[in-house]
Order: structure tokens, then sequence, then C-alpha cells
């Protein structure tokens, strides 16, 4: 028999391209804070067989806050002003020839910690303040007018003589390790001698805690009773009139502290633990001494801790949402 040559047949195997796999991922942030995420962010745990190299691309923007994905998976979110509970956006995975399965990314927004009573004034009309934060410390008003000119949106004009909001004692509202107070405030006259709280927490004959616009040296200030009389700190300006300034304190067990429109103004060791006791909460008044307000109070905030200054700008900067 005759043999024929040996003939070499050359088979070529094309690659098929394997599309990536996106894995879904979990973030959380804190309320009015910016949750910041580095390369490789949202591609961490995702993969392709074929490529080293995957970029990300949105499909689905964020319900809640606002979104910047970039293709290296790096991104930032930043939540809506006093948002709390959960979002997602979603986003597939490329390799440049193919798309991968579509992914969710599920960020849950925390609630500020600490948050005890907040009042926006946005209610226009009756004589309830909602709180909206979440504690169910609503508010009695009593001779106080609605106004829609407040520093975000409506507010309440305090008459200086017999105006105030009622908020029933709650234990939320027993601030004994420490404490913020917060409010916007435009007095509608010149600065005097007079004592004018925006506010109190009662206790017989005494207070607890308290901000006021103005005291006896034309100051703003802070009072906190320690069980060996009160304490306090003041301002070095009196506040203007007609223009709107924004007041905190805090107190965190140690050192009490007064902000000013953002910026820390004074300070002073008084260790110790705040004196708690079963008497209301008083808005723009109070029924130990009376130094009613006069003027527009809006944005209340109460916090059981004391904020950072950075914390307090970003309160100072963001409305109240009921």
């Amino acid at each position: 028999s005759v043999n024929s040559a040996t003939v070499t047949v050359t088979l070529t195997v094309n690659a098929v391209n394997d599309a990536p796999v996106a894995v879904g991922d979990s973030y959380s942030v804190t309320a009015n804070a910016t949750l910041t995420v580095a390369a490789p962010g949202v591609l961490t745990n995702d993969s392709d067989i074929d490529s080293p190299s995957i970029t990300a691309a949105l499909v689905g923007s964020p319900t809640h806050g606002t979104l910047t994905l970039n293709a290296n998976g790096s991104f930032t979110y930043t939540p809506a002003a006093n948002y709390s509970g959960p979002d997602s956006f979603t986003y597939r995975a490329s390799d440049g020839l193919a798309l991968s399965n579509v992914a969710t990314v599920t960020i849950t927004v925390n609630a500020v910690s600490g948050l005890v009573a907040a009042y926006s004034f946005g209610e226009g009309a009756g004589t309830t303040v909602a709180d909206a934060s979440g504690r169910g410390n609503n508010g009695t008003i009593l001779n106080a007018t609605w106004t829609a000119a407040g520093r975000y949106g409506g507010a309440l004009l305090f008459n200086g003589t017999n105006a105030w909001i009622t908020v029933p004692d709650n234990s939320s509202l027993s601030l004994a390790t420490g404490m913020t107070l917060e409010a916007w405030v435009q007095p509608t006259s010149a600065s005097s001698n007079a004592y004018r709280s925006i506010i109190l927490k009662e206790r017989p004959s005494g207070l607890s805690y308290s901000l006021y616009s103005n005291n006896s040296s034309r100051r703003s200030s802070t009072y906190i009773n320690l069980g060996a009389g009160d304490q306090s700190v003041q301002g070095t300006a009196s506040l203007p009139s007609n223009s709107w300034t924004h007041l905190a304190a805090t107190y965190d067990g140690t050192m009490l502290r007064l902000y000013v429109n953002g910026a820390l103004v004074t300070s002073k060791s008084v260790p110790g633990s705040l004196v708690t006791s079963g008497g209301a909460l008083r808005i723009g008044g109070n029924s130990v001494w009376g130094e009613w307000f006069m003027g527009y109070i809006d944005e209340v905030r109460i916090y059981n801790r004391a904020l950072s200054a950075g914390e307090i700008q970003t309160d100072m900067n963001a409305p109240i949402v009921p």
C-alpha cells in the first residue's frame, strides 16, 4: 500500500467574549453628610474572566439624593437634606464589548444621632407645631403668629409679652449627659437689658437648660443647671435686629459652648451632669421668669449630645424636613 504524506490541519479557536458579572453592594451614611467611595468602589466585587479592565456605567439614579458615579467605580452620594431611610441606584459593568447584568447598590441613610426635637414651623396654621425628630414632642402655640417669612419657609412671630410654645415633658427631653440647642432667630427690637429666652426646659423655680437671644448684658447666652446653681456663657456682641442669626449651645459633660452663625464664640469648662426635671419645654418664653422673646423663631433643634462645629454648620444650612 502507499501512504500519503502527512498533512497538518490548522484549527483556529476564536475567543468568545464573556460579559462581566456585577454584584450588588451596600453602604451607609449619616443624614446631611456625603458618602465618598474611592475606586474601585462598586467594581470591587465585580469580575470578567476575559478582561482585567472593566468600567461602571449608571443605569438608575437614587430617589432620595444626588449621585456622581465614575467609570472607575468611585462615587459620591449626598442624601436629600434631613432625609433618613433606604435609597439605591443601579449600574452595569462593561468590558468594552459586553455589559454585565444590572446590579443594585443599596445605601442606608441613618438618622442624625441624638435628635430629640425638631420644629420647622412650616405648618402655617393651627395651634400645634409638629416634632420632626420622630420622638413625638409636639408643641402647643399660645399667642404666636404664623408667618411665611421664615429663615426657611414658615416661622412663628412672638410678641414679647405673652407668646410661647409649650412642649409637655418627655423622657427624651431629659438631657443629663449632653445637649445641643439650636435655632434661627430674628429679633424685631433693639437689644436691651431684658432677658429673652428662645428655648428653656423648666424645673421648679429654675431651669435645666436654656438658650437666650439676650441677657442683662445684651448678649446671646446659654444657661444650664448642674445642681449647684446655673452655669452660663455669653456671646461677644448683641444680636442685630431685623436680621436672621443662627444660635447654638452645646454641653458635653465638661465644656459649655456657644456658637453664633456656626462659629464658636465662647466656651467654659464646667464638668458635671445636667439636672433633669419634669417641667415643660418652652419656646419663646417661660413660666418661671417670663423672659418673652420678641421677633421670629425658626428651625429649632434639640439633641441629647453635643454636636461638633461641622454638624452645627450642616444644620444651619439645611432646613428641617417635616
